[in-house]
């Protein structure tokens, strides 16, 4: 009889990094002796909570692994994420044990209502200090058919994080096109920077005063406008 029942049985790793930097990895196992709630022996509870941490949550019960009874690609499956610093978070599928190979994972955003598949590239989103327990499901199935043909404007493939201590602004550019320019405007309209970012991720040095400013990215599609706050 093994201590750790799950091992030989399908099992499927995610992994958490934090803005701090801080790494979790969380497991769904399958064993049939398993059940959606709490099982002792199949379900192993997280003991040391982090600043900054990702988990499963059963019955409000926060865990590291959860065991269910079988795979089934209908399920879907609720975790938190505790955030202490506003920035990046990336979520990837870390392995697969006993699982076919091209099983697709995504992490979907019940806030957005977007699915995002982690097998070759990671979940990122740009949060702010705080507990995120009922936002967030690992699911098998993706919550949106989307039209690859078009190029579309979506507000979300643009994320935007002031570093303080580098004061200064992280880029991210998930758009399928390049912007052209970025303006970063203060409350009362004054363009106090401009940048021509090249790549997917550009940070650009402000010395600016404390507030809210507004950064304008031009593209051929369009125009984005994203909020952000230096302290």
């Amino acid at each position: 009889h093994s201590s750790n029942p799950i091992t030989s049985n399908p099992l499927i790793r995610i992994e958490y990094h934090s803005p701090l930097g801080l790494n979790r990895q969380i497991a769904l196992g399958y064993n049939s002796n398993a059940s959606y709630g709490m099982d002792v022996g199949y379900d192993a509870p997280l003991i040391d909570l982090n600043d900054e941490d990702m988990y499963w949550l059963v019955n409000d019960n926060q865990l590291v692994i959860q065991g269910v009874e079988s795979f089934d690609d209908t399920a879907e499956f609720t975790f938190g994420v505790k955030v202490e610093v506003a920035g990046l978070v990336t979520i990837n599928l870390n392995s697969f044990e006993n699982i076919d190979p091209n099983t697709a994972v995504y992490i979907k955003d019940l806030e957005t209502n977007s699915s995002t598949q982690i097998n070759n590239e990671p979940f990122e989103i740009v949060l702010e200090p705080g507990t995120y327990d009922n936002r967030f499901l690992v699911t098998f199935r993706s919550s949106e058919a989307l039209s690859t043909d078009e190029a579309q404007l979506n507000e979300k493939d643009i994320m935007v994080y002031y570093d303080q201590d580098e004061n200064a602004l992280h880029i991210i550019n998930r758009l399928q096109q390049e912007i052209d320019s970025v303006n970063i405007y203060n409350t009362i309209g004054q363009n106090v920077a401009n940048a021509f970012p090249r790549s997917e991720r550009e940070s650009i040095k402000l010395n600016v005063q404390s507030g809210v400013y507004m950064a304008q990215f031009n593209t051929e599609l369009g125009k984005i406008t994203k909020r952000f706050i230096v302290k």
